[in-house]
């Protein structure tokens, strides 16, 4: 709905302010810069893989990535300290990984300041959010 309101709107000659759900602002701000000529004719863009299931299976493919290392985490579903122990073995477990942590928008400031007190102070350079 919200898409669908803020394109007739626009349609109409509007300058609607973007709306708030993320992704869909996201999307709309994309198609904006590619209708005015703002987006690289080409890119590298590579798929980071989610980080689930079988450890050993996972960190064997982590390790085997050519190039930069980077894969997503699904944080906010459990309790702080356990995504924090996660967050922990995979940066460990794989010294060249970095990690997108994607929390949904479940995270209250405090459990985002739990979490950021479970991961080890060496390693939170190696971590962005999506």
């Amino acid at each position: 709905m919200a898409l669908l309101a803020w394109a007739q709107a626009w349609r109409d000659g509007a300058e609607p302010p973007l709306p708030t759900q993320p992704s869909v602002a996201f999307g709309i701000s994309c198609a904006q810069a590619e209708l005015v000529g703002e987006l690289p004719q080409a890119a590298d863009y590579r798929a980071a893989p989610l980080c689930s299931g079988d450890p050993d299976e996972l960190f064997a493919r982590l390790a085997a990535m050519p190039g930069e290392k980077v894969a997503k985490v699904k944080v906010g579903l459990w309790e702080a300290v356990r995504d924090g122990m996660v967050v922990n073995l995979l940066l460990e477990a794989i010294p060249d990984l970095q990690l997108r942590l994607d929390a949904n928008r479940a995270w209250t400031p405090l459990k985002a300041q739990q979490f950021a007190k479970y991961v080890n102070p060496a390693y939170r350079q190696r971590n962005c959010f999506s």
